[in-house]
């Protein structure tokens, strides 16, 4: 079970419960009696809760008030369908968030470290090209840099700008202490199945598929993390299961209103 995305969307309907509370007390709308909390209070401030339980998997019923959820394996794509926005993956992304590429030293401490933070760069892009040749110690002096900001998340690879697969930071530096030059050596010769054993994902959705089929693939797979690509299949950004979970819930509420 993951604690973490649960505690998140524990805080979120915690707080999403607080700003309702204010509202309806502004309002009236729910409140059967002054200083009464109409049921339909409680149950509408706990559907993010309700809404990140069935988009996890995490339970088959759920009960509270006169709100019954239950969840059958064979029903839980119908049950998605039923309460999840129509949003594209595109529409999902951190427009704050940017993506450089792996070029020569000079270029980073050049053009690359002085708009680190005003970029907000969290990934680094490492591309098989023509003319391009990477060195083991180019690309730990690279991710050690990068790495020094805590938005910098993740590595994804690419040739002619296609997409091949993806690696967090952290596990790509340790790749690298563990495997050196033989790391940059698969990268040059295009060896991306070797990377693929040593942990590099290939998950990825396009960016017009919409945030059900996003989660629909993230829940058959496993995995919390997936690439979203374009129409010519070059890298976009990496939205997390959390980001996704986070959006989902938060329209799904709001259109209730």
């Amino acid at each position: 079970m993951n604690y973490s995305n649960l505690l998140v969307t524990a805080g979120f309907t915690i707080a999403f419960f607080l700003l309702l509370f204010i509202f309806n007390r502004l309002k009236k709308r729910f409140l059967k009696e002054q200083g009464g909390i109409d049921m339909g209070l409680v149950i509408l401030s706990l559907l993010p809760f309700v809404v990140y339980l069935i988009v996890s998997g995490k339970v088959k019923e759920f009960t509270v008030g006169d709100l019954k959820v239950v969840l059958a394996e064979e029903a839980k794509a119908t049950a998605l369908a039923d309460i999840t926005p129509t949003q594209r993956v595109g529409e999902l992304i951190d427009e704050r968030a940017a993506t450089f590429t792996k070029g020569a030293i000079s270029d980073l401490h050049a053009s690359i470290l002085p708009r680190f933070r005003e970029m907000r760069y969290t990934t680094m892009r490492v591309d098989r090209r023509s003319g391009a040749y990477y060195a083991v110690e180019a690309m730990r002096e690279y991710l050690t840099e990068a790495s020094r900001f805590d938005f910098f998340k993740y590595v994804v690879f690419s040739e002619n700008g296609e997409f091949k697969g993806w690696m967090k930071a952290g596990n790509m530096m340790a790749l690298l202490e563990t495997l050196g030059q033989r790391v940059a050596d698969w990268i040059n010769n295009g060896a991306w199945e070797k990377l693929a054993q040593e942990g590099m994902s290939t998950h990825a959705i396009a960016a017009d598929k919409s945030a059900l089929d996003a989660l629909n693939q993230l829940n058959t797979g496993n995995f919390d993390d997936i690439a979203v690509v374009d129409a010519k299949n070059s890298f976009v950004s990496v939205l997390t299961r959390e980001g996704i979970t986070s959006q989902v819930v938060a329209r799904t509420v709001l259109a209730q209103k």
